[in-house]
């Protein structure tokens, strides 16, 4: 049965197709449920011998925060808890508390345009 013919057959019986969240609700044949997009994902751990924490599992968010990055449809960003802590960092007084800035920002270079450039004069103190 086509996508089609399952929504003209329940239009024809009065039925309502569900919407909530702006989300399709579907019931699926317990034979096809390993097809599904999460089926593998959350049943796969457990097959592997790994566990889940409930607690940490983010499912059907538009954007998720990972090791200090923003993960969303417009792809990866920093985080701006990361950025506001890079900002408020406080200025280096020892050649020590320069690297330590360094490796921090460094991290995120990717996101700040010409890095290089900006971090050069740091990386001359040492």
């Amino acid at each position: 049965m086509t996508a089609l013919d399952w929504l003209n057959l329940r239009a024809a019986n009065g039925l309502q197709i569900p919407f909530i969240g702006g989300y399709w609700q579907v019931e699926v044949d317990p034979a096809d449920q390993e097809k599904t997009a999460l089926y593998r994902p959350i049943h796969g751990y457990s097959e592997k011998g790994l566990k889940l924490q409930p607690q940490k599992c983010q499912l059907l968010k538009r954007e998720v925060k990972y090791l200090g990055h923003m993960i969303g449809p417009k792809g990866v960003a920093m985080d701006l808890d990361k950025m506001a802590a890079v900002r408020k960092w406080p200025q280096p007084e020892t050649v020590r508390q320069v690297r330590a800035f360094l490796v921090f920002a460094g991290y995120y270079r990717r996101f700040i345009p010409t890095f290089a450039s900006i971090a050069a004069p740091l990386h001359q103190i040492y």
